[in-house]
């Protein structure tokens, strides 16, 4: 099954995208040097709102933070916002996901795309994110062991993203991303942006290379406030009280770099072969470096495995021993999902035989799932229910309905 990967460079009006692609993918490059050079695993733990950094999207999750590349429709908002271009018609989008012992941690996730524009090049689109901590026994210093009151801290993004494809072979795009979280009389609240940029090109027969780069969480520190911060205290003379504040410190956001690079190899029998490498660099921690494989049937069955290593979590041999588990984090390890794809309204049969024209688009489902072990920490569970609407039909699938391929 060939890829079908048009030649024509820029159309008429390029002028202006091209410049606007320029402008975009020196910003990335620039602000990728720095972010390169300012890593510093010193300052690990220093930042704040790491929800930024999970995944509620199954297919992404499979792979960690390999899929810079590869990422498409309203899922690229997580890792590669230049991969929402991909997208051909309306998407919906639900993830939910359960980390580590017991579920301690609740996310969960919606996502929509929509092309719109002459010829669709534009996309637009926006994620909603949750997590919940779970309940927390309130203690105070007259209670120590607990008031008998529990409070749930909340973690809220919404994101708003717009992407383009100025060729078939350039897509970019941008976010602006809220970020919201409270605790009990205590809140914080900011703003994050990102950016990325994903180039395809068939290097030969059946053979697609893609390249990804996104800068992510660019913004301003955020500081907690609320009455929460605030006590009570009697004056000396005991006659009144004074309000005394605690001002809280300022928090940076986990700035991170995402480089990406897959290779798609078609292989008979409708099977696709893909192998990927990812490499993040973390303002606030180590490199994460990664490597993982996609193998596909008819594009409706997926197996998907990868592997993350952070330097700093190599431990020696005897520590290891001594702690009797290995060093892991949520950015490295070994990482497992599974996919399936269903075509709900294949193109329509016309009279005289063939296919009703433009009925190569129809409706996919999808469901995935992945899986990540962290050590002592527990597992990680990631499900995501995918529908598309007005999508092309999987390769095989057109082969077998007389619709030329055309990816």
């Amino acid at each position: 099954m060939k890829v079908v990967l048009s030649k024509k460079g820029w159309d008429k009006g390029s002028w202006l995208g091209m410049a606007v692609w320029t402008v975009l993918v020196v910003g990335v490059v620039l602000s990728s040097v720095c972010v390169v050079r300012g890593g510093n695993p010193d300052r690990a733990g220093e930042a704040g709102a790491y929800e930024l950094t999970m995944i509620p999207w199954a297919r992404l999750a499979a792979f960690n933070y390999l899929y810079a590349a590869r990422a498409t429709g309203a899922e690229a908002l997580r890792i590669n916002v230049g991969g929402l271009a991909h997208a051909e018609g309306t998407e919906f989008l639900l993830g939910i996901g359960r980390y580590y012992l017991n579920g301690a941690l609740r996310l969960s996730a919606l996502g929509f795309a929509q092309p719109f524009g002459q010829g669709s090049d534009n996309v637009l689109g926006v994620e909603l994110f949750a997590l919940s901590g779970g309940e927390i026994q309130v203690t105070t210093e007259q209670d120590p062991e607990g008031t008998g009151a529990v409070v749930e801290p909340v973690f809220i993004n919404v994101a708003l993203a717009y992407a383009r494809r100025f060729s078939e072979f350039i897509y970019a795009g941008v976010v602006v991303r809220s970020i919201y979280e409270a605790i009990q009389d205590v809140s914080a609240a900011g703003v994050a942006l990102d950016a990325g940029v994903q180039y395809t090109t068939e290097v030969a027969e059946n053979q697609v290379l893609r390249f990804g780069v996104s800068l992510r969480n660019v913004g301003f520190p955020i500081r907690y406030r609320g009455p929460g911060l605030r006590r009570e205290n009697k004056a000396p003379s005991g006659e009144y009280s004074l309000t005394q504040e605690i001002p809280a410190e300022v928090f940076e956001l986990p700035l991170l770099l995402h480089i990406g690079f897959s290779y798609d190899y078609r292989l008979p029998k409708c099977f696709r072969l893909t192998g990927l490498f990812g490499f993040t660099s973390n303002t606030f921690g180590d490199d994460v470096i990664g490597l993982g494989v996609e193998g596909s049937w008819k594009e409706m069955v997926f197996a998907r495995i990868g592997y993350g290593i952070e330097k700093g979590l190599i431990a020696p041999v005897g520590l290891q021993r001594d702690l009797g588990y290995r060093k892991v984090n949520l950015r490295t390890g070994l990482s497992l999902g599974l996919g399936f794809q269903w075509v709900l309204r294949k193109p329509r049969a016309v009279e005289g035989g063939g296919t009703e024209e433009g009925s190569q688009q129809g409706t996919v489902l999808a469901i995935d799932y992945a899986f990540r072990p962290v050590g002592p920490l527990g597992n990680i569970h990631t499900l995501t229910v995918r529908l598309s609407l007005n999508q092309t039909m999987p390769g095989c699938i057109q082969a077998i309905e007389s619709v030329e391929p055309r990816f």
